[in-house]
Protein backbone atom coordinates (compact mmCIF):
# COMPACT_ATOMS: atom_id res chain seq x y z
CA UNK A 1 0.00 0.00 0.00
CA UNK A 2 1.26 3.56 -0.79
CA UNK A 3 1.45 6.56 1.58
CA UNK A 4 -2.19 7.46 0.83
CA UNK A 5 -4.65 7.25 4.01
CA UNK A 6 -6.16 3.97 3.79
CA UNK A 7 -9.07 3.36 5.73
CA UNK A 8 -10.70 -0.42 5.77
CA UNK A 9 -14.34 -0.60 7.58
CA UNK A 10 -15.68 -3.84 8.63
CA UNK A 11 -18.35 -5.05 10.88
CA UNK A 12 -17.63 -4.49 14.43
CA UNK A 13 -17.02 -8.28 15.41
CA UNK A 14 -14.19 -8.51 12.00
CA UNK A 15 -11.52 -5.86 12.69
CA UNK A 16 -9.14 -7.87 14.54
CA UNK A 17 -9.75 -10.60 11.43
CA UNK A 18 -9.50 -8.04 9.02
CA UNK A 19 -6.42 -6.76 9.96
CA UNK A 20 -5.47 -10.35 9.92
CA UNK A 21 -6.64 -11.29 6.51
CA UNK A 22 -5.67 -7.74 5.46
CA UNK A 23 -1.47 -9.04 6.59
CA UNK A 24 -2.17 -12.70 5.06
CA UNK A 25 -3.44 -11.58 1.53
CA UNK A 26 -1.34 -8.58 0.58
CA UNK A 27 1.87 -10.67 1.99
CA UNK A 28 2.60 -7.87 4.18
CA UNK A 29 4.85 -7.35 7.28
CA UNK A 30 2.43 -5.05 9.02
CA UNK A 31 0.11 -2.64 8.89
CA UNK A 32 1.49 0.93 8.66
CA UNK A 33 -0.68 3.07 6.27
CA UNK A 34 -4.12 1.43 6.78
CA UNK A 35 -6.32 1.34 9.96
CA UNK A 36 -8.99 -1.40 9.87
CA UNK A 37 -12.31 0.35 11.78
CA UNK A 38 -16.05 -0.48 12.09
CA UNK A 39 -18.18 2.14 12.05
CA UNK A 40 -18.29 2.87 16.14
CA UNK A 41 -14.66 2.65 15.75
CA UNK A 42 -14.91 5.30 12.93
CA UNK A 43 -16.84 7.49 15.05
CA UNK A 44 -14.78 7.94 18.37
CA UNK A 45 -11.85 8.17 15.54
CA UNK A 46 -13.32 11.23 14.59
CA UNK A 47 -14.91 12.16 17.63
CA UNK A 48 -11.63 12.49 19.22
CA UNK A 49 -9.78 14.87 15.65
CA UNK A 50 -12.69 17.17 15.94
CA UNK A 51 -12.42 18.34 19.78
CA UNK A 52 -13.00 14.94 21.68
CA UNK A 53 -16.03 13.05 23.71
CA UNK A 54 -17.89 15.88 25.47
CA UNK A 55 -20.46 13.37 26.93
CA UNK A 56 -19.71 9.69 28.89
CA UNK A 57 -20.69 7.13 26.44
CA UNK A 58 -22.85 4.44 28.48
CA UNK A 59 -22.53 0.80 28.39
CA UNK A 60 -25.12 -1.73 27.57
CA UNK A 61 -24.92 -2.92 31.47
CA UNK A 62 -25.54 1.00 31.94
CA UNK A 63 -28.74 1.41 29.52
CA UNK A 64 -30.43 -2.10 30.71
CA UNK A 65 -30.12 -0.32 34.72
CA UNK A 66 -31.52 3.23 33.15
CA UNK A 67 -33.99 1.24 31.59
CA UNK A 68 -34.92 -0.51 35.23
CA UNK A 69 -34.87 2.07 37.15
CA UNK A 70 -37.38 4.29 34.15
CA UNK A 71 -39.54 1.08 33.92
CA UNK A 72 -40.23 0.80 37.71
CA UNK A 73 -40.34 4.71 38.31
CA UNK A 74 -43.46 4.88 35.43
CA UNK A 75 -44.70 1.92 36.55
CA UNK A 76 -48.38 3.10 37.12
CA UNK A 77 -48.52 4.84 33.97
CA UNK A 78 -47.73 1.29 31.84
CA UNK A 79 -50.53 -0.44 30.38
CA UNK A 80 -49.37 -3.58 28.76
CA UNK A 81 -46.14 -3.77 29.84
CA UNK A 82 -46.77 -3.26 33.37
CA UNK A 83 -45.64 -6.93 35.08
CA UNK A 84 -43.89 -7.72 31.83
CA UNK A 85 -40.78 -5.93 32.42
CA UNK A 86 -39.90 -8.25 35.54
CA UNK A 87 -39.60 -11.02 33.22
CA UNK A 88 -35.80 -11.97 32.97
CA UNK A 89 -34.29 -10.28 29.46
CA UNK A 90 -37.23 -8.70 28.72
CA UNK A 91 -35.54 -5.48 29.67
CA UNK A 92 -32.23 -6.51 28.12
CA UNK A 93 -34.63 -6.89 24.29
CA UNK A 94 -35.93 -3.44 25.35
CA UNK A 95 -32.32 -1.85 25.42
CA UNK A 96 -31.98 -3.85 22.22
CA UNK A 97 -35.51 -2.36 20.46
CA UNK A 98 -34.77 1.16 21.00
CA UNK A 99 -31.09 0.64 19.39
CA UNK A 100 -32.88 -0.57 16.33
CA UNK A 101 -34.91 2.04 16.60
CA UNK A 102 -32.36 4.66 16.80
CA UNK A 103 -30.05 2.83 14.01
CA UNK A 104 -33.08 3.52 11.59
CA UNK A 105 -33.92 6.87 12.18
CA UNK A 106 -37.54 6.31 14.72
CA UNK A 107 -37.73 8.72 17.17
CA UNK A 108 -40.06 8.52 20.16
CA UNK A 109 -41.92 11.42 18.30
CA UNK A 110 -42.20 9.17 14.92
CA UNK A 111 -43.47 6.67 17.23
CA UNK A 112 -46.52 8.98 18.75
CA UNK A 113 -47.36 9.35 15.00
CA UNK A 114 -47.93 6.26 14.14
CA UNK A 115 -50.12 5.88 17.42
CA UNK A 116 -52.21 8.43 16.25
CA UNK A 117 -52.71 6.30 12.99
CA UNK A 118 -54.06 3.10 14.97
CA UNK A 119 -57.87 2.93 15.56
CA UNK A 120 -59.16 -0.29 16.23
CA UNK A 121 -56.37 -2.40 17.29
CA UNK A 122 -56.55 -1.70 21.17
CA UNK A 123 -53.37 -4.20 22.48
CA UNK A 124 -51.17 -2.46 19.98
CA UNK A 125 -52.13 1.10 20.50
CA UNK A 126 -51.38 0.48 24.27
CA UNK A 127 -48.02 -1.48 23.67
CA UNK A 128 -47.16 1.29 21.03
CA UNK A 129 -47.96 3.95 23.82
CA UNK A 130 -46.06 2.43 26.47
CA UNK A 131 -42.89 1.77 23.95
CA UNK A 132 -43.06 5.27 23.73
CA UNK A 133 -43.27 6.80 26.79
CA UNK A 134 -40.34 5.17 27.97
CA UNK A 135 -38.07 5.23 25.24
CA UNK A 136 -38.62 9.20 25.36
CA UNK A 137 -38.05 9.19 29.45
CA UNK A 138 -34.55 7.27 28.06
CA UNK A 139 -33.75 9.67 26.04
CA UNK A 140 -34.59 12.38 28.55
CA UNK A 141 -32.23 11.05 31.41
CA UNK A 142 -29.73 10.51 28.89
CA UNK A 143 -29.52 14.28 27.37
CA UNK A 144 -26.81 16.30 28.23
CA UNK A 145 -25.38 13.33 29.88
CA UNK A 146 -24.41 10.42 28.20
CA UNK A 147 -24.56 9.12 24.96
CA UNK A 148 -25.49 5.62 23.50
CA UNK A 149 -23.48 3.98 20.90
CA UNK A 150 -26.14 5.09 18.10
CA UNK A 151 -25.57 8.68 18.87
CA UNK A 152 -21.78 8.27 18.20
CA UNK A 153 -22.76 7.57 14.95
CA UNK A 154 -24.95 10.44 14.17
CA UNK A 155 -22.32 12.21 15.93
CA UNK A 156 -20.04 11.06 13.11
CA UNK A 157 -22.24 12.45 10.36
CA UNK A 158 -22.41 15.73 11.31
CA UNK A 159 -18.40 15.69 11.59
CA UNK A 160 -16.97 13.87 8.82
CA UNK A 161 -16.75 16.60 6.49
CA UNK A 162 -14.45 18.76 8.98
CA UNK A 163 -11.76 15.97 9.84
CA UNK A 164 -8.60 15.86 7.91
CA UNK A 165 -8.23 12.19 8.69
CA UNK A 166 -11.23 11.54 6.01
CA UNK A 167 -10.73 14.19 3.42
CA UNK A 168 -8.78 12.65 0.19
CA UNK A 169 -8.74 9.37 2.11
CA UNK A 170 -8.97 5.92 0.56
CA UNK A 171 -11.71 3.54 2.07
CA UNK A 172 -12.96 0.24 1.61
CA UNK A 173 -15.91 -1.49 2.93
CA UNK A 174 -16.18 -4.58 2.97
CA UNK A 175 -18.31 -7.48 5.11
CA UNK A 176 -21.44 -6.04 4.71
CA UNK A 177 -24.41 -7.33 3.52
CA UNK A 178 -26.90 -4.94 4.80
CA UNK A 179 -27.16 -0.91 6.73
CA UNK A 180 -28.79 0.68 9.00
CA UNK A 181 -30.62 4.35 8.20
CA UNK A 182 -27.52 6.03 10.35
CA UNK A 183 -25.02 4.04 8.53
CA UNK A 184 -26.49 4.81 4.96
CA UNK A 185 -26.04 8.84 6.07
CA UNK A 186 -22.25 8.39 7.14
CA UNK A 187 -21.41 6.18 3.56
CA UNK A 188 -23.09 9.19 1.88
CA UNK A 189 -20.51 12.02 3.44
CA UNK A 190 -17.93 10.00 3.32
CA UNK A 191 -18.39 9.32 -0.65
CA UNK A 192 -18.32 13.31 -0.66
CA UNK A 193 -15.57 13.51 1.43
CA UNK A 194 -13.13 11.02 0.89
CA UNK A 195 -10.76 10.90 -2.61
CA UNK A 196 -12.46 7.36 -3.59
CA UNK A 197 -15.08 4.73 -1.52
CA UNK A 198 -15.40 1.30 -2.48
CA UNK A 199 -17.79 -1.22 -1.23
CA UNK A 200 -18.00 -4.74 -1.79
CA UNK A 201 -21.37 -7.26 -2.10
CA UNK A 202 -21.55 -10.85 -2.49
CA UNK A 203 -24.57 -11.18 -4.07
CA UNK A 204 -26.23 -11.68 -8.08
CA UNK A 205 -28.18 -8.80 -9.71
CA UNK A 206 -29.45 -11.13 -12.27
CA UNK A 207 -30.92 -13.76 -9.92
CA UNK A 208 -34.36 -14.63 -10.20
CA UNK A 209 -36.78 -17.68 -8.82
CA UNK A 210 -36.28 -18.73 -5.39
CA UNK A 211 -32.87 -18.18 -4.80
CA UNK A 212 -33.79 -14.12 -5.08
CA UNK A 213 -34.91 -14.22 -1.02
CA UNK A 214 -31.49 -15.01 -0.59
CA UNK A 215 -29.92 -12.63 -2.52
CA UNK A 216 -32.65 -9.64 -1.99
CA UNK A 217 -30.74 -8.02 1.38
CA UNK A 218 -27.66 -7.45 -0.66
CA UNK A 219 -29.58 -6.15 -4.15
CA UNK A 220 -31.30 -3.90 -1.94
CA UNK A 221 -28.09 -2.46 -0.34
CA UNK A 222 -26.65 -2.47 -4.04
CA UNK A 223 -29.89 -0.48 -5.29
CA UNK A 224 -29.75 1.67 -2.07
CA UNK A 225 -25.65 2.58 -2.69
CA UNK A 226 -26.28 3.18 -6.43
CA UNK A 227 -28.95 6.02 -5.50
CA UNK A 228 -26.39 7.30 -2.90
CA UNK A 229 -24.30 8.29 -5.94
CA UNK A 230 -26.53 9.15 -8.74
CA UNK A 231 -27.89 12.19 -5.93
CA UNK A 232 -24.35 12.69 -5.26
CA UNK A 233 -23.42 12.83 -9.18
CA UNK A 234 -20.60 10.65 -8.13
CA UNK A 235 -18.98 8.97 -10.59
CA UNK A 236 -18.81 4.97 -10.54
CA UNK A 237 -17.19 2.26 -11.60
CA UNK A 238 -18.07 -1.38 -11.57
CA UNK A 239 -15.81 -4.42 -11.47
Amino acid sequence: LGKEKNILIVPEQYTLQGEIDLITKMNLEGIINVQVLSFKRLAFRIMSEVGGIKKNLITDLGKIMTLRRIFEENKNNLTIFTKAYHQEGFIKEFSSLISEFKKNGMTDSSLNEYLEKINNDYILKNKISDISMIYEKFDATLAGKYIDEEETLNILYENIKYSAFLKDSEIWIDGFNSFSVQEYKVIEELFKTAKEVTFTLTTDLNVAGRDYDLFSPTINTYKKMKEITERNNLEENEI
